[in-house]
């Protein structure tokens, strides 16, 4: 475990709270003894918009874990993802399923969090720069390094929102990195 997050494989590292230096890492061991009271398999139903899939989990998982073990499933962002049993949204703290009243057959309902939005005012011949500019001034952004892409094209930042065909109302996606390679 990192940071409280349980490590599966399958993940993309961004999905995982891994620094370079000095995490800690707590291995855990799987359950050596299925059968026994704190350790038993149990087969749940994951309830999507458009389809149920059935999936087996140990009782002792975390809501984390069944959440990293989705992502491998389906593809579903972790971070937007939300978990929701007997009508209770579930924590993702350090609770496990057991202490969800989760057993044999329970069934998962699972949402996406909306992204959130936020409007700004630009001029079509504003910068990429001056739109990150704003957005720090506006403490929207904290201070780090950024990628903006707008219909699936990394942005630079001396080129005009124009140039890109940014119109009234188009969406922006910004993401934390930086883009190692030239002439994107």
């Amino acid at each position: 475990m990192v940071s409280g997050w349980e490590l599966l494989d399958g993940l993309d590292l961004e999905d995982c709270p891994i620094v370079t230096e000095g995490t800690k890492i707590d291995l855990a061991m799987a359950c050596t003894q299925p059968h026994s009271e704190n350790c038993r398999k149990i087969l749940i139903v994951l309830m999507f918009s458009s389809r149920r899939i059935n999936i087996e989990v140990d009782s002792t998982e975390t809501v984390r874990s069944l959440k990293e073990k989705i992502h491998i499933i389906d593809v579903t962002p972790i971070k937007r993802m939300s978990l929701s049993f007997s009508g209770r949204e579930m924590d993702e703290g350090f609770r496990n399923l057991s202490e969800y009243g989760i057993g044999e057959f329970s069934e998962i309902a699972v949402f996406l969090k909306p992204m959130s939005r936020i409007p700004l005012e630009m001029k079509d011949s504003s910068t990429v720069n001056e739109l990150r500019q704003q957005l720090l001034v506006r403490k929207i952004l904290p201070m780090d390094d950024y990628i903006f892409i707008h219909k699936q094209r990394i942005m630079k930042d001396n080129r005009s929102l124009w140039s890109y065909g940014v119109e009234d109302g188009d969406c922006l996606y910004v993401f934390k990195g930086t883009v190692s390679r030239e002439g994107y």
